[in-house]
């Protein structure tokens, strides 16, 4: 009953970030779902350009299981465009890495339904993996159900697994199969144990972690965590037939996508295909690197939201968070002392599959840039989740507490934060981003844009007289309001020297990228801060500001003073003067 529960409230919460997370605004969606479309529509691998290009050194197996869902819909651009005002370390325009014009919005049609549509998989997987997550603890520990339920509730409510259930991502079937792999394994260890089965048992560990190769290469890894199963069995009679059992399946399966990675990139693993996709890592892992990737890792293991990974927990959630996993790992080790010994050895196999997988991350993060993601690890997730449920258990009965207690009260708790996350937390963003107070004093401008899209107001700090040496930085403010229903208009930005010629150019909404104008309400203001920038090959000279409005196909619309007068398509908005550094 209990296990029934945490899937419904699981299934809901992932429906739930399907809905409120924008298109896109997960780590490498758009290319996930490109390779879905390519997929879909070709029915071959993607090469290394287009919307797939992120991902194209992937394995096919989640984008062959999802396209068919988007194979009625006929091909067309993707609905996202890159937000050109995303800045990463910046307060309030660090939200959105995506502009959601119309066509990608409620109600969905067309290809904005198919992407979603597409995400719906991930749920299931999702399913999947915590199932395989209780069975895996009854498995380990077949005396403890209430902590299987707890092992269960952990990984279904830790908000960065059940956001990945709501989005296009191969991480979700690369976790399921992860998950049961280490299942089949625990129960092959288990049965061969008590003599109840000969090889055959070993049979299903082969299947899942051959298969699991075709969901992401990284997998690989498994092979050494099957491997080590094998090996607690080994006094036993037979070994050689399990060890059969597991690696002729197993090869079987996985040695058709080396040599496809052989054929494609000149080598088994795809490296050179990955290299062409990928920011390489150049030099060694200095320290501060170490210690740079390593709190990205803890910090987005809880949250990692957004099409960056940028948007985390409060920081204090986070330390409580951490300071529980501390509690469990205390738990932990005491549990051991007293655990039997098949049991402890299960365990212990569990904490190895957990440092083979931190290794591998250790390995990728030599390789490539921006792997402090705590997703990157959720292959060891079902495992660590077990460990952690063996821990709080324990501290519970050393409290006097009922093992059901613990697991209720750890089901409630996960619930009740995974609600907060999605519909106190994310959807706020999404919904109503943050934006900075205006300055204190405002020119007036009164322009139109074409119709109904006027600038009432704005604040540059470049003025007549203003000095700034290349690659000077400044924010710029302007008030805007609709006096009728807008459709979708995009603002542009120019620096310009004396003849006209452009040295900068941002283009992006007007709202600085928080929202599009044809979801604005006639007649209420709409400020927004503007990034400025004097590029750093700027030569000395004098610039001007330039201010022009334009529909999303690149029409410029006409500019109007209040008594109807044309201005022009763009207008002038502040001036500098770049001097040598």
């Amino acid at each position: 009953m209990a296990l029934r529960v945490i899937l419904v409230l699981y299934v809901g919460l992932a429906l739930g970030y399907n809905a409120v997370v924008p298109l896109g605004e997960a780590p490498d969606e758009v290319s996930h779902y490109g390779y879905v479309r390519h997929v879909a529509l070709r029915a071959t691998l993607p090469a290394p350009q287009g919307a797939a290009f992120g991902e194209v050194f992937q394995p096919p197996l989640y984008y062959a299981l999802v396209a068919p869902l988007t194979a009625w819909q006929p091909d067309e651009d993707i609905p996202v465009v890159a937000n050109g005002d995303f800045e990463l370390d910046h307060p309030t325009r660090r939200v959105r890495v995506l502009i959601q014009p119309p066509a990608a919005r409620w109600p969905w049609r067309g290809e904005a339904l198919a992407w979603h549509i597409a995400r719906l998989p991930s749920a299931l997987f999702g399913v999947i993996t915590v199932v395989a997550t209780y069975w895996l603890a009854r498995a380990v520990m077949p005396r403890e159900p209430w902590t299987a339920v707890l092992a269960a509730a952990f990984v279904a409510f830790l908000p960065q697994f059940t956001f990945q259930g709501g989005t296009v991502t191969n991480d979700t079937l690369t976790v399921t199969l992860a998950a049961t792999t280490l299942l089949a394994a625990a129960v092959a260890v288990r049965r061969t144990w008590h003599r109840r089965a000969g090889p055959a048992a070993w049979w299903s560990a082969g299947l899942l972690g051959g298969l699991s190769i075709w969901a992401k290469t990284s997998n690989w890894l498994l092979a050494a965590t099957v491997g080590l199963a094998w090996a607690l069995t080994w006094p036993l009679s037979g070994r050689r037939a399990r060890l059969a059992a597991v690696a002729l399946p197993w090869g079987a399966l996985a040695l058709p996508w080396f040599a496809m990675n052989w054929w494609r990139s000149g080598d088994p693993m795809g490296w050179n295909l990955l290299d062409r996709v990928t920011d390489e890592r150049v030099g060694p892992l200095t320290w501060p690197i170490v210690r740079e990737v390593t709190a990205g890792l803890v910090r987005t293991f809880w949250a990692g939201f957004g099409g960056a990974a940028h948007i985390s927990l409060p920081a204090g959630l986070n330390l409580l968070l951490g300071s529980s996993v501390l509690l469990a790992v205390g738990g932990l080790v005491w549990r051991l002392r007293r655990a039997n010994s098949r049991e402890r050895t299960l365990l212990g196999w569990l904490l190895a599959h957990v440092v083979l997988v931190l290794l591998g991350w250790v390995q990728w993060t030599r390789t490539v840039l921006g792997t402090g993601q705590g997703r990157l690890i959720f292959p060891a997730l079902p495992a660590l989740a077990l460990l952690f449920a063996a821990g709080w258990a324990e501290v519970g009965r050393l409290l006097g507490r009922r093992p059901s207690h613990v697991a209720l009260a750890g089901v409630g708790a996960g619930a009740l934060l995974g609600t907060w996350t999605l519909l106190l937390f994310l959807r706020p963003l999404y919904v109503a981003p943050p934006v900075a107070p205006p300055p204190a004093e405002l020119r007036a401008a009164g322009w139109f844009f074409g119709d109904g899209l006027q600038l009432r107001r704005y604040a540059v700090p470049w003025e007549e007289g203003t000095q700034a040496a290349p690659g000077t930085r400044a924010e710029a403010y302007f008030e805007w309001e609709a006096t009728r229903s807008l459709d979708d208009r995009r603002l542009r930005l120019q620096l310009v020297d004396k003849e006209g010629r452009p040295i900068w150019i941002k283009e992006g909404t007007p709202s600085a990228g928080r929202d599009t104008t044809d979801q604005w309400p006639v007649g209420v203001p709409v400020g927004a801060w503007h990034r400025l920038e004097v590029p750093p090959q700027a030569e000395p000279g004098w610039y001007r500001l330039m201010l022009s409005v334009h529909t999303p196909d690149g029409r410029t619309l006409p500019i109007r003073n209040g008594d109807g007068q044309v201005l022009g398509e763009q207008i002038m908005v502040g001036q500098v003067t770049v001097v040598a550094p």
